[in-house]
Formats: structure tokens, sequence, C-alpha cells
């Protein structure tokens, strides 16, 4: 029996679950993911791009990517790996690098895959003196499986994404900063407010308004973790033309003031 609790250590986490989840909420990690689909089928929405998701696909997720999952079939079985650059080293990141690019395979050897999923997650229920070790040497077994295989993997994409969608994902992702607003993104693609808007909801899940305000807070979070830049100046940088707004906004999104929120990440900090 696969482990089903994740289980963290340093530099790396594993979970397993085979429930049954209608949607996710928008989210990003700052770690690596491999997205492992068991079985089931599901609409996986990573950056700018949805993907359809099924039986023994196997989704590569780059640090800090928003993406958002919404299970479709009555029942799924799924396990991830979270690792971060520091546990495997710059070399295999570099050396995956097209596969995070590409986002979504098919493997051919699915089942290998899956007893290197199950054998790490079993080795960090385990957690004796040994595990640390087995668990590296696994997962670097799993990782050069995708290396040296990757181009034998069957890249697919979504032949129901919306490409209107999907240019202007694109536009907000790297505009954050300006003013985007619903009607200046109708006119941009010569489209009503509300046909705009109801496309916008069916392929994201999400209003316009409130996908822009994610954006926003999520590039906020990265430049509180990596910057000595004043509240008020990143509240601009980030599209917000009150501070006072971006706030109260990025409160009810974390929970923290963005002040409480970069002392949290500092007391994180090694």
């Amino acid at each position: 029996m696969p482990p089903k609790n994740d289980s963290p250590l340093s530099g790396i986490q594993y979970g397993y679950s085979n429930s049954v989840m209608i949607k996710t909420s928008y989210h990003y990690h700052d770690n690596y993911q491999i997205y492992f689909l068991i079985s089931g089928s599901s609409e996986y929405f990573v950056k700018d791009k949805s993907y359809s998701v099924s039986n023994h696909d196997i989704l590569f997720i780059p640090k800090g990517t928003l993406h958002k999952n919404n299970y479709i079939s009555q029942s799924y079985e799924r396990a991830v790996i979270n690792f971060t650059e520091e546990y495997i080293g710059i070399d295999y990141i570099l050396k995956m690098k097209d596969l995070f690019e590409q986002c979504i395979y098919k493997p051919q050897n699915p089942e290998l895959i899956k007893k290197l999923f199950f054998i790490i997650g079993e080795e960090m229920d385990k957690n004796d003196d040994l595990s640390s070790d087995l668990i590296k040497s696994y997962f670097i077994q799993l990782l050069s499986y995708f290396i040296r295989n990757k181009s034998e993997f069957v890249y697919h994409s979504n032949n129901h994404a919306n490409p209107t969608i999907e240019r202007l994902i694109r536009f907000i992702n790297a505009n954050y900063h300006l003013s985007i607003t619903l009607d200046s993104a109708s006119d941009m693609l010569n489209l009503s407010n509300s046909h705009l808007s109801r496309l916008f909801l069916k392929t994201t899940g999400l209003g316009f308004k409130e996908y822009v305000r994610i954006i926003r807070i999520n590039n906020a979070k990265n430049m509180l973790k990596t910057t000595n830049h004043s509240i008020r100046q990143i509240a601009f940088d980030c599209g917000f033309n009150d501070s006072n707004y971006f706030s109260k906004a990025f409160k009810e999104s974390t929970g923290y003031s963005p002040l409480q929120f970069k002392k949290h990440q500092k007391r994180k900090s090694p």
C-alpha cells in the first residue's frame, strides 16, 4: 500500500492522495514540483496555459509558478514530490530545464515511475537513520530516468485551451504593474466586456479582477522576500495605485499585512 500522508524532509516533500477533490485554489510553491496523476482526469492550469491531464501524465511545475487543479473524474490517485534546488543541485535543475518548460508528459514506463514515487513515500514514513540517504538515492534515480528518457516522452497540449484567454493571461503576467482593467483588456482583444468575463471565468475558474489581483499579490510576495523596497514602492511596482488598498488586499489574501509577511520571511531565512 502506498503511503497516504504528506511527509516533510529537509529539501524534499512527498504527498499522496486518492480521494475525490472537485477543485483547488490558485497557489504556488517556493520549490519545484513533479505531479504524477496515476489515475483519473483533471484540468490543470499552470501559469498561462491549461492542460487536460489523464492517467499517467506527469506535470513538471517550476518554483514560483501559479497553478490550479480541477479534478473532473469521479475518483483519482496522484502522487507529488516537491523539492528545492539546494536539495538536488543546480546541475539536475539545468538538465531538466526543458521538462519544466514543456510542463506535461506521458512517459513510456509509468510503472517504474510509480514504483519510485511509492518507494520514496515509504522511506518518508519510515524516517529511520537510513531514510535520508535512501530517499535521495531513489529521487536521483527518478530524475535520472526523466532526464535520460525525456526525448521519448510524449508531450501533449490541451486542444480545448482558449488561445485568446491564454494570450490575455500572458499579457497580465508580464504587465501586472500597469493599469489593467476589463475595459482595456476587452479593447485589446476586440471583445465585449460581458463576453470576455464569461470566457475568462470558464477558462480559469476565476473572475478577471480576481485573477489580476492574485498575480499582483503573488509578485508582491516575491518582492517582499527578495528586496528591501518599501511597502509603498512594492505596492506601486505591482500595480496598486493605493498602498492602503494594497495592504488590505494583501492581508485578505495571505492573512498577514505586508510588513508582517516580510518579518515572517526573515525569521524563516537561515
